[in-house]
């Protein structure tokens, strides 16, 4: 799953907030050469549970640190 995200941070500063902040992994766009905002990329491999914690986590983390 490919998610865009506020431009206030790169792909790769917000994968890696995400991990240090919230332990969560997802893939920075510019690993696939998306372009023109920045953008993660979810694994649909896991657990419902686990995936929904993930996006959780990750909402939490975009509301409190994606406006400038």
């Amino acid at each position: 799953s490919i998610l865009r995200l506020p431009g206030t941070l790169e792909s790769g500063d917000w994968a890696m907030r995400l991990l240090e902040r919230e332990r969560v992994l997802a893939h920075p766009g510019s690993f696939y050469r998306l372009e023109g905002g920045s953008y993660l990329v979810l694994s649909l491999l896991p657990q419902t549970g686990l995936f929904r914690e993930g996006v959780s986590r990750l909402i939490d983390l975009v509301r409190r640190e994606g406006t400038a």
